[in-house]
């Protein structure tokens, strides 16, 4: 018999970490004036929850029972929310094919503003609207926009510090090595080409992990970044004359 045995790294149980957020709930909300249809987007698949129908006044003639019918209108939806988006719900969507997406867009972001809200143009209304939330694949932004959110966030703060030459960011491998061992780091960021690449050699990778390790054991923290936020960030594009020199360790 042959057992073999994984060296799980932290970085790599982050990693898995951050892959388990992929199965955590979306709440889809497709809306127009006086109807919504509310579903949850499950591991297993969509449930529809709830489909709300409100008969609105004219709102030709008598624009203002039409604005107090449809605020009325709105927060029904919101209280309809507030029974299903628990902690295991990652995110909402509110989608639909006119102004209305817009307006309970709002008041949902305002609602629930711990939790990742899109708001997104589509033509259909009802669960063939919710089909064509899955099939474009809104759902799945709201993973991947907000972990490119953080990043890019952490990355513009070190561009704007190293452009202004505080003395508070460094990078290549030495440098950060040393501010490591001093205990001096905050926050270090590794793009995932580097460490792919330096993982492919014994000594580099124990190099790296070493200062990983040193980070953390001074209660840094480690990112593993993408590349190309490196160099497609607001801070890169005002940074002058300085080069990276294709290091890949910040």
């Amino acid at each position: 018999m042959i057992t073999v045995v994984k060296e799980w790294r932290d970085f790599h149980l982050k990693r898995i970490e951050e892959a388990s957020q992929l199965r955590k709930k979306i709440v889809i909300v497709v809306v127009e004036p006086g109807y919504a249809h509310i579903s949850l987007v499950h591991g297993y698949g969509v449930k529809t929850l709830a489909s709300i129908t409100e008969n609105l006044p004219s709102k030709r003639i008598d624009p203002e029972s039409y604005g107090e019918a449809e605020m009325k209108f709105y927060q029904t939806v919101i209280s309809h929310l507030e029974n299903v988006v628990d902690d295991d719900v990652y995110g909402i969507v509110v989608a639909g094919p006119g102004w209305a997406k817009d307006k309970l867009g709002k008041l949902v972001s305002d609602r629930f503003s711990d939790k990742n809200v899109i708001v997104e143009g589509i033509g259909g209304v009802g669960p063939t609207g919710v089909s064509e939330v899955l099939k474009r694949g809104i759902a799945s932004r709201i993973y991947r926009e907000s972990k490119i959110a953080r990043e890019s966030e952490i990355i513009n703060r070190f561009l704007e510090e190293l452009g202004k030459d505080t003395g508070k960011a460094v990078y290549g491998i030495d440098a950060v090595e040393m501010a490591a061992g001093s205990g001096m780091v905050n926050t270090l960021l590794i793009t995932d080409r580097f460490f792919v690449k330096t993982h492919s050699d014994k000594d580099d990778a124990r190099r790296i992990d070493t200062i990983m390790e040193m980070v953390k054991n001074t209660r840094g923290n480690v990112m593993i970044v993408s590349t190309c936020l490196l160099y497609t960030s607001d801070a890169a594009d005002e940074l002058d004359g300085v080069d990276l020199g294709g290091r890949r360790i910040i």
